[in-house]
């Protein structure tokens, strides 16, 4: 299931604090706090830094740089799954950014569901 709080309005129409008949329709539009500056793409054999996004988009980015071997672990310390990948944020990876390990090296990252404290990562949750 999606969580309502994982969501932000970024704008809407009609704008905040403008009047509007009774039966107005509001168009809202929304992302998630990872959306922005979310990288597409990646150098091939060499680990983007995926902390602070999704953790869908996050196996996505390391899947175009080249690496398939990929887990996530709950850090939050419940152990639950990750069955809804764009419900978690990653807060740690296990191969440094930067770095090119072999292409089979599994890389695991640290997620938490989204709305859950960030620790130090500087993650907005």
């Amino acid at each position: 299931m999606l969580e309502p709080l994982n969501w932000v309005v970024d704008a809407q129409l009609p704008e905040g604090g403008a009047r509007a008949p009774r039966g107005t329709r509001v168009l809202l539009k929304v992302g998630k706090p990872t959306d922005s500056g979310t990288p597409l793409s990646a150098m091939p054999g060499t680990v983007p830094d995926v902390v602070c996004l999704d953790l869908q988009s996050a196996q996505e980015v390391l899947r175009a740089a080249g690496f398939y071997n990929l887990g996530s672990e709950d850090v939050g310390g419940g152990g639950r799954l990750q069955v809804v990948d764009r419900n978690w944020v990653v807060l740690a990876q296990s191969a440094a950014a930067g770095s090119t390990p072999e292409k089979l090296t599994r890389i695991t990252l640290g997620v938490v569901k989204f709305g859950e404290p960030a620790g130090a990562s500087g993650c907005r949750t």
